[in-house]
C-alpha cells in the first residue's frame, strides 16, 4: 500500500505554531489534547502509528471521544495495522472524519472507527498490497519470502475492509488496480457512516444540513388536536380562496420572484395576518402547549 505520488502534496510543514505544552508536534502528525483530536496529514509510517498508541493511552486517562482527522494517501499497511488494533482495543468511543484523500492503508484506520464521518469531496481509494523489497541480496527464495509476505497481509487487509463494510472479502481481493470511488459509493458499500455537507454552500445533492427538522416535525404532529388545528386553518374565512387564487395566479413565476426579491412583502404579510381570524389563527398555533420552535445547524 505504498503511496506512489501524493506525497508531495500531503505532507505539511511542521506545526510550530502550536506552542502548548500539552501538544504534540510532528512533521505530519499534531495532538490537540484539550479537545482530544488526532490530526494525520500524511503518509502512514510505524513513526505515526507509535505517536498514535502513545497518545490513545493518554488520552484515555480521561474520559470522553477521541476524533482523529486525517487525510492521507497511504502508506505501510503494516503502521496502519498497528493502529487498527489500538483502535479495536480502545474502550472509548472513536470518531473520525475524512477529508482530502482516505486511500488504501488509511482505509484500515478509517474503517474501524466507531463513528466514519468524510466530508463530501474526500477521494477514497482501495488497491492490492505494494511495497519494496527490504533483502539484502536479491535470491529467489528470498522474493518468493516476500511475496508470500504480501499476499499474507494483502489478505489481512481485505479480511478487515469486509469485516467493517458490506462487501465481502472476495470483493476487496478481486480488485487488481486502484478502485476510486467518493464518500457517497463508501457509504452504500457500508464502510463510512455519515457524509459531512459543507455548511455554507450545501451544494451537495445528497447531503443534509442538520436542522433536527424530523424531531421538529414529529413533534408539530403530535401536539394534542393538531388534527382540528389544520381543520380550522383550511376553514378561516376566505382562505380557500385565497389559497386558490394564488395558485392559479396567471405568471406565478414571477409572483414568486417578487416574494423572494422582497417587493411589497410588507404588504404581502400585512393582506396575510389581516385575513378574518387569522392574527388570533397564528397566535393559537404559536402558544399550542406553549411550543417555541428553534432550528439549529
Amino acid at each position: 500500500m505504498k503511496n506512489r505520488r501524493l506525497k508531495r502534496y500531503y505532507k505539511l510543514s511542521s506545526c510550530s505554531e502550536y506552542s502548548s505544552n500539552e501538544d504534540t508536534k510532528q512533521d505530519s502528525i499534531y495532538v490537540d489534547f484539550d479537545n482530544r483530536i488526532l490530526y494525520i496529514t500524511d503518509d502512514i509510517t510505524f513513526e505515526i502509528a507509535d505517536e498514535v498508541i502513545r497518545s490513545f493511552d493518554k488520552l484515555e486517562l480521561s474520559k470522553g471521544p477521541i476524533t482523529i482527522k486525517m487525510s492521507s494517501g497511504g502508506g505501510s499497511p503494516e503502521a496502519a495495522l498497528a493502529i487498527y488494533d489500538r483502535i479495536q482495543q480502545s474502550k472509548v468511543k472513536v470518531i473520525f472524519i475524512g477529508y482530502g484523500v482516505i486511500m488504501s492503508a488509511a482505509l484500515i484506520i478509517m474503517c474501524c472507527c466507531t463513528e466514519r464521518n468524510l466530508y463530501e469531496n474526500t477521494r477514497l481509494m482501495w488497491h492490492r498490497t505494494s511495497s519494496e523489497f527490504h533483502v539484502h541480496e536479491i535470491t529467489i527464495e528470498a522474493m518468493n519470502i516476500e511475496v508470500m509476505e504480501f499476499k499474507y497481509i494483502n489478505d489481512v487487509a481485505n479480511k478487515i475492509i469486509s469485516l467493517h463494510s458490506n462487501m465481502s472479502s472476495d470483493f476487496w481481493s478481486s480488485i487488481n488496480n486502484e478502485l476510486y470511488f467518493s464518500p457517497e459509493e463508501a457509504k452504500k458499500m457500508g464502510i463510512i457512516d455519515n457524509v459531512i455537507c459543507p455548511v455554507k454552500t450545501n451544494v451537495g445533492n445528497n447531503c443534509k444540513p442538520d436542522l433536527k427538522f424530523e424531531k421538529l416535525l414529529k413533534d408539530i404532529l403530535t401536539v394534542h388536536n393538531f388534527e382540528k388545528l389544520l381543520k380550522d386553518i383550511l376553514t378561516v374565512h376566505n382562505v380557500e380562496k385565497l389559497l386558490k387564487d394564488i395558485l392559479t395566479v396567471h405568471n406565478v413565476e414571477k409572483l414568486l420572484k417578487d416574494i423572494l426579491t422582497v417587493h411589497n412583502f410588507e404588504k404581502l404579510l400585512k393582506d396575510i395576518l389581516t385575513v378574518h381570524n387569522f392574527e388570533k389563527l397564528l397566535k393559537d398555533i404559536l402558544t399550542v402547549h406553549k411550543i417555541i420552535i428553534k432550528v439549529t445547524c
